[in-house]
């Protein structure tokens, strides 16, 4: 799992550094967008091909909640609220 935390890098996160760790097989890449204030959370990747990306994408409000899943189990649940700052 990667998680970006991003303003200023937001294109580059989704865009050169999403296809890197899609590539590499990274199974879970959360992008927490300080500008949009969400969650952006990718996953199940398709691996090394001519242009890697994920086949799963959601993007979370304040008011949602993800599950932080580990070797396939769950082991909280975080409230979107809780990653970004009020100050942003």
């Amino acid at each position: 799992m990667v998680v970006e935390v991003a303003e200023s890098s937001l294109s580059r996160d989704r865009n050169w550094k999403l296809g890197i760790y899609a590539r590499n097989g990274i199974e879970v890449y959360w992008i927490v967008n300080l500008i949009g204030r969400t969650l952006e959370v990718y996953a199940d990747p398709t691996g090394p091909c001519e242009s890697p990306d994920y086949r799963s994408s959601e993007v979370l409000t304040m008011s949602d909640s993800v599950e932080l899943v580990i070797a396939g189990i769950a082991v909280a649940a975080i409230r979107v609220a809780e990653l970004i700052p009020d100050n942003v």
